[in-house]
């Protein structure tokens, strides 16, 4: 279908395409997003808007605005921190008691500090001491204290407890002639003896051995000593041939003098001897066995074309002697210029009757032996 366009058609057709041409090409809802260009001077200006090394910034408004800043949070920290330690710390300076709220009696939270302050002092274990005194001047509370008298502790005054001195039976001996009251020659025994024992392991403490002479003071530690050196003197070495390694401790070399030839220690030949024996010992029946499984093998190749052999009809050989010539040569195998044949080893066929009847035989035989041997060992006997 063809439609014809009127004198305003082109321009109304112009206009539709333009439109749809913008509508494909853009989204009328949305505009596009404006590029922001980076120029070089603007990266240029940031590397230098602050000093690294100076650690402030180039532009001295801004400076003095990051200063003010920083100095009214360090202020308001160092406040923040102080009312929190006014809740649990003293309001006064322990040293010369001066308060640490002068100043702020106007506060509208003065009241709070305070109360705060009597509510934890009530707590169990808060404004307690386990003193009954100030710590710095010595003095009772009573005397020397932060509160009002009013408000300070009150202390409890404990009844002093009377120690009871004895006067008499402190000591057990005169100190004037220093004898015992009671029991002196006894007592002074037993002391004689304790003084003994001290000195002696005092003395036992610096003295054990004599140096200049060369001997101990004790003489039984003296004598055991000499005698055990005695005793390793006369077994000293001896035991040379432990020290040496198992490879020439136990070596064949060491049994005899290399220089004469003669035997020193025959026990570790013999053991040298048994060693090299044990060793070939396994190789002793090494032929006979060779020897023993060649005979085998021969006997199970024989036994086994024995029965090849005999699978053969004996009529496969008999045919061609009893032609009287070969077929192939025509050569007679009698007579002048004779073919030389070979006995076929094949066995003739038996046929049951002959098998049954030498078993027969052969059992009989084998029983007559038997009767003959048993009645003969029977005669021996008797």
């Amino acid at each position: 279908m063809i439609t014809q366009l009127g004198a305003g058609g082109d321009a109304e057709w112009k206009s539709t395409m333009k439109e749809f041409e913008q509508a494909r090409q853009g989204v009328p809802w949305k505009e596009n997003p404006k590029v922001i260009r980076i120029t070089h001077g603007e990266i240029k200006k940031r590397d230098v808007e602050y000093n690294p090394i100076l650690q402030r910034y180039s532009d001295p408004v801004l400076e003095k605005e990051v200063r003010r800043g920083e100095q009214d949070r360090v202020i308001e920290t160092i406040a923040k921190n102080k009312d929190r330690a006014l809740r649990y710390e003293q309001t006064f300076n322990v040293i010369n008691l001066e308060s640490k709220l002068k100043g702020l009696e106007d506060h509208p939270d003065y009241g709070l500090v305070t109360q705060q302050k009597d509510k934890l002092a009530g707590k169990k274990g808060r404004g307690e001491t386990n003193v009954h005194y100030n710590i710095i001047s010595g003095l009772n509370f009573s005397e020397h204290h932060h509160e009002p008298p009013e408000k300070r502790p009150k202390i409890k005054e404990e009844a002093k407890k009377e120690k009871k001195v004895t006067t008499t039976g402190l000591r057990d001996y005169n100190i004037v002639n220093c004898r015992y009251l009671e029991d002196h020659d006894a007592k002074k025994g037993v002391d004689f003896d304790s003084h003994k024992l001290e000195a002696a392991k005092k003395y036992w403490k610096t003295h054990d051995y004599d140096a200049v002479n060369a001997k101990y003071y004790d003489e039984d530690k003296e004598t055991d000593f000499v005698r055990k050196r005695q005793f390793e003197q006369s077994i000293h070495g001896k035991d040379w041939r432990d020290k040496l390694p198992p490879s020439i401790k136990n070596g064949e070399g060491i049994a005899y003098n290399p220089i004469n030839g003669s035997i020193e220690d025959e026990g570790l030949l013999n053991i040298a001897d048994q060693r090299a024996a044990n060793k070939i010992k396994r190789y002793e029946t090494r032929f006979e066995r060779e020897v023993e499984y060649h005979d085998r093998d021969i006997e199970d190749q024989e036994r086994i074309q024995g029965r090849v052999l005999n699978r053969i009809n004996e009529q496969r050989y008999t045919e061609t002697h009893k032609r009287g010539f070969n077929i192939l040569t025509h050569n007679r195998f009698e007579g002048k210029d004779a073919e030389v044949t070979h006995k076929s080893s094949a066995k003739p066929r038996v046929d049951n009757w002959k098998r049954l009847v030498e078993n027969s035989h052969t059992q009989a035989a084998v029983r007559t032996i038997t009767t003959e041997s048993i009645k003969r060992s029977a005669g021996n006997i008797s």
